[in-house]
């Protein structure tokens, strides 16, 4: 494939897309390269597959005609082997080279495999192929285990459950979802779950789990890593991921990053809106329009099996900071403060308190008061709800 572009988008993922379509708005030519043969689709709608299949059609981003109105190039099933910044050209497996005056990388990330013993063939869910291929398979087993309790896991076991197979989920740290919830909404989540049908087990080693489920369909959900191997071997500066300015440009002038693949201010998200939002920028740069990025802290609506999950500025405990929570039958509810304003919220099941707990960890709201419904209220009293 030997041609020149003017902005040339590795990726065709959520993060390229919202690139090509910004950088097309400002009147860009744009090629996007897709490793998958399909145009963008959900990729958060992959677990629901496994409880039914259905074709990629059905959960498509965007439709081919739809890039083409759009004045998208997009060619599927095309793989760089090498970036060559100094001459501005990728080279593809085939050997054929592609040169452009702007770049876009927004190749995504892939799946972690952790150590799983004596157990081979471990299967991960980040493309409609491996749902295809883990429906089969666990069907055919007849019983899954899952080895990671953060939401993918949750929700691939979840539909494979309700697929009929017989699921097993484990988690290596004490609680679920420990990115998202303290230790305590964690563990109220697990005996929601249960009660709903979720077979689940914290603080084991997922190459511990016994001969019962010694022939299961084995899934990881351990995470993903960016795929910054092309962008190493170019020279491109990368941390965790591959590192980015606030118009999301790498330190090699006209190479710029989003998505899964990007790393901005030490972070790196892995959730949707950070992925358009980030596209946006990177294409709108690339196009020659100057845009910057202001980073949000991610207030995600989380849909574990049958219970409803919020999380802002939670995760794992810290000593910085002090949670403040309760139970009742219609939910968990959690504030987290420290340095005497609000740092963070989770809620599970009853969501009446979203709205308010989003605008205080968005605001860094001031608190004085110890005690969940005692912050409350003097959240109520300040926005005079």
């Amino acid at each position: 494939m030997d041609n020149t572009t003017q902005i040339l988008i590795l990726g065709a993922g959520m993060a390229g897309l919202y690139a090509a379509e910004a950088a097309t708005a400002k009147g860009a030519q744009v090629l996007m390269a897709g490793e998958e043969p399909n145009p963008p689709y959900w990729r958060p709608r992959l677990p629901r597959l496994l409880a039914g299949m259905q074709p990629v059609e059905r959960i498509l981003v965007r439709s081919p005609q739809d890039l083409e109105a759009k004045q998208i190039r997009f060619v599927p099933g095309l793989k760089a082997a090498k970036i060559l910044p100094g001459r501005h050209q990728v080279i593809w497996t085939d050997g054929s080279a592609t040169r452009y005056d702007s770049l876009v990388l927004a190749m995504g990330a892939s799946p972690f495999i952790p150590s799983m013993g004596d157990r081979r063939d471990v299967l991960a869910l980040r493309t409609y192929a491996d749902a295809v291929k883990i429906r089969e398979r666990a069907l055919s087993a007849g019983k899954a285990l899952v080895a990671g309790g953060g939401l993918l896991g949750l929700e691939t076991a979840w539909h494979l459950k309700e697929a009929g197979v017989n699921v097993l989920v484990v988690e290596k740290l004490p609680w679920l979802l420990p990115r998202q919830l303290p230790r305590d909404g964690g563990e109220f989540l697990r005996r929601r779950l249960e009660a709903s049908g979720l077979t689940v087990r914290v603080g084991l080693d997922p190459a511990e789990v016994g001969p019962d489920f010694e022939d299961a369909c084995v899934v990881a959900a351990a995470g993903i890593r960016p795929n910054t191997a092309l962008a190493m071997e170019a020279g491109i500066a990368c941390g965790r991921g591959i590192t980015a300015d606030d118009r999301m440009e790498t330190r090699i002038p006209g190479i710029y990053v989003c998505g899964d693949a990007a790393e901005y201010n030490g972070r790196n998200w892995g959730l949707i809106p950070v992925a358009q939002e980030q596209g946006r920028i990177a294409g709108e740069n690339a196009a020659g329009v100057t845009s910057r990025y202001a980073e949000k802290l991610p207030s995600p609506m989380l849909r574990v099996g049958d219970v409803s999950v919020f999380s802002m500025g939670m995760g794992s405990d810290d000593a910085e900071s002090g949670h403040y929570s309760e139970e009742s039958e219609t939910g968990y509810r959690c504030i987290r403060a420290g340095r005497g304003q609000v740092t963070g919220a989770a809620l599970i099941g009853d969501m009446t308190d979203r709205a308010l707990l989003t605008r205080a960890v968005a605001e860094a709201a001031p608190v004085s008061e110890a005690g969940y419904a005692q912050i409350l209220d003097s959240l109520r009293s300040r926005y005079r709800e």
